[in-house]
């Protein structure tokens, strides 16, 4: 079964899935020897715990992308990847999908912050025009060709408010993201 079909299968069930998170394959052999069916590599674990940096933009398509190897070395767990922004334009997304794709992982997250992004709980985030955005989760979805899901996040909800992060979570839909993610909800409401 492959990482997208065991990541369908996990979400298809009715109680919610639990996916913790790491940056190394220490991390993520933990998270699988303490029971959990998938496993999210996140860009600023990678960026602290990997590479002893902030997460400010400085981690590139190559340094996940060896994380992600190594990882996939030690575990056939699901993996969900943080891609930051695509690492560039609708090009790169395209790039980045194709290389995540050739890893074998289960998903790919694009966010909507501008260049140089910002870890999401950082102060002076700023996120791109919506079309822009836009174009890239649709060029993520185009370039997929493993049934690999689509995660679009939107760090709006901070600078510009909930309706713009949810008409945006709108727009990612309609270009064919599986799963939109509001980073930042400042309520348990939200």
């Amino acid at each position: 079964m492959t990482g997208p079909e065991k990541l369908r299968e996990l979400l298809a069930k009715p109680e919610i899935a639990v996916i913790p998170g790491g940056g190394s394959p220490l991390e993520v052999r933990m998270i699988e020897q303490q029971g959990f069916a998938a496993a999210f590599v996140s860009g600023y674990a990678t960026a602290a715990f990997r590479y002893a940096v902030p997460d400010i933009g400085l981690i590139a398509f190559g340094e996940i992308e060896e994380v992600v190897r190594a990882t996939r070395a030690v575990t056939d767990l699901p993996l969900l990847v943080d891609c930051d922004t695509g690492y560039g334009d609708v090009a790169n997304v395209a790039r980045t999908v194709r290389g995540m794709e050739r890893l074998g992982v289960a998903a790919i997250q694009i966010e909507d912050q501008t260049w140089p992004k910002k870890c999401g709980h950082m102060d002076g985030k700023f996120v791109e025009p919506t079309d822009v955005a836009e174009r890239k989760i649709a060029a993520a979805v185009a370039a997929r060709q493993q049934g690999t899901f689509i995660i679009a996040r939107t760090d709006s909800r901070g600078p510009n408010g909930l309706d713009d992060a949810l008409m945006r979570c709108r727009r990612f839909r309609d270009a064919g993201a599986d799963i939109m993610f509001i980073d930042g909800p400042q309520s348990a409401q939200e």
